[in-house]
């Protein structure tokens, strides 16, 4: 019960409640608005999102085949154009969408050991070309193995079969050999 002190001056029409407060129609909807339009901005930020990767999804060109090209040298844009043009004439379309897509992947990879010489580089433009031919190597590698990894080149056309078959063992048959074939670039 309430002390004495803080009842002393009140009227019982000071204790009764208050009536309730009939809101309008837009109190309603302000009201409604100020509590939850972090959450409807967040939702729609996430639907946008959603539509954004459905749209690429859908409107993704896949290729019926995927062909690996590793050489030494870089390919040019055009001769890679060709080829996948002189391919795809006599490829079928796999994935029947009405489009026989060859994609051409151009691996530069040397499988050569380099011979570096004497353990000091003469010339430092020397040394920072063998550096970036490193890195270069080193990323090529590294997307290939990926490629490889995933299954996704189903061709591959090697400049250095031995070499390739070296690093990677993956043209070998079950006994661990390589095919008795001729190759020819």
């Amino acid at each position: 019960m309430a002390s004495a002190r803080y009842t002393l001056n009140i009227d019982q029409e000071d204790l009764k409640p208050d009536a309730p407060v009939e809101y309008t129609r837009e109190q309603k909807i302000a009201n409604w608005w100020h509590y939850h339009w972090k959450l409807l901005a967040a939702v729609a930020v996430a639907a946008l999102v959603a539509v954004y990767f459905i749209y690429d999804a859908v409107r993704q060109v896949r290729p019926d085949y995927q062909v690996a090209l590793v050489s030494a040298a870089p390919m040019p844009q055009a001769v890679g154009e060709q080829l996948s043009a002189a391919l795809a004439a006599c490829a079928q379309d796999v994935n029947e969408d009405g489009k026989v897509i060859v994609e051409i992947k151009p691996y530069q990879i040397t499988f050569e050991t380099p011979d570096f010489g004497d353990s000091q580089a003469a010339d430092m433009g020397q040394a920072m070309a063998d550096m970036t031919g490193g890195y270069t190597q080193m990323t090529q590698t590294t997307l290939l193995s990926t490629d490889l990894s995933a299954g996704d080149s189903v061709i591959f056309l090697l400049e250095d079969v031995e070499g390739f078959q070296t690093a990677y063992g993956v043209l070998a048959d079950r006994h661990g050999q390589l095919p008795q074939t001729e190759y020819s670039m």
